[in-house]
């Protein structure tokens, strides 16, 4: 941005685009997640092991995704 060309603005407002559907796509991931996987546990459904190991595999699921940013960006 501090350079006189105008491209760097074009290609940040893309990225800017980009980050936003992935946070998009996370915070609905998450949301479903927990809607459907607490009431499960407290109601008994799912054991604690399991309930722990499905919050641990959401978050890595979360960070994978978050982390495409960076893939699509080293292709561009």
């Amino acid at each position: 941005l501090m350079s006189s060309q105008l491209a760097g603005v074009a290609e940040l407002i893309g990225t800017g685009h980009l980050v936003q559907r992935i946070i998009r796509q996370n915070l609905t991931w998450a949301l479903l997640y927990n809607l459907i996987a607490i009431p499960a546990a407290i109601s008994g459904l799912a054991p604690p092991w399991l309930a722990a190991a499905g919050m641990s595999a959401s978050s890595l699921l979360v960070l994978g995704n978050a982390m495409r940013v960076l893939r699509i960006k080293a292709v561009h």
